[in-house]
């Protein structure tokens, strides 16, 4: 939740240790002021982590607007994506998203940072973190996320799902290099699922 939401988490905990504290104030009970301490060390550990993370942010060259993470993420240009259909299953593609590396012509290829998106196995899309994938295409790595079958209440995809990355795993390996990419250095990430 701190990565989405630090901010608003950081200022909703201060905003609650203020509360409390004033209903200390006027009430003087000893569980109330139990309380506002915790909420005050629930804002101090947010704190902290913004903080932490402000800082290898910053230690890698990445600039960081505060007031832009109260609004969300802005999608920037960068590295283009390329739509490519690994697989179909009952008649429905299955895409991954391609994104090429920014790299000078003539370097070697680029590792391959494979994403599978969370959900659950029931939710979620290949796009889900479009930003990052960019970030890190931007920095010399060609990146695919991999699009699955969603399961439902009345279809349960767990013995289909995981075919399906695997059968994805096998075309980045045999088309990667068409993209820019190096197969033998490659690295898989995702969330959730």
């Amino acid at each position: 939740l701190v990565a989405p939401f630090g901010s608003w988490i950081t200022i909703l905990s201060l905003v609650g240790v203020v509360a409390v504290y004033l209903r200390w104030r006027r009430i003087c009970r000893g569980r109330t002021l139990l309380l506002a301490a915790l909420a005050a060390f629930a804002a101090l550990g947010t704190i902290w982590i913004q903080v932490q993370q402000i800082s290898v942010a910053r230690a890698n060259g990445v600039d960081i607007d505060l007031a832009q993470t109260l609004v969300g993420p802005v999608q920037r240009d960068g590295a283009p994506m390329v739509l490519r259909n690994y697989s179909s299953h009952e008649g429905q593609p299955l895409p991954l998203a391609i994104y090429r590396a920014n790299t000078e012509p003539g370097l070697p290829t680029a590792p391959v940072l494979v994403y599978v998106h969370g959900g659950g196995w029931g939710g979620g899309s290949l796009d889900d973190r479009a930003v990052d994938m960019r970030w890190f295409a931007d920095r010399g790595f060609l990146v695919v996320s991999v699009e699955y079958t969603l399961s439902s209440v009345e279809r349960p995809t767990w013995d289909i799902a995981p075919q399906q990355i695997g059968c994805a795993l096998a075309w980045i390996a045999g088309n990667a290099a068409d993209f820019g990419g190096d197969p033998s250095r490659l690295a898989l990430f995702g969330e959730s699922a």
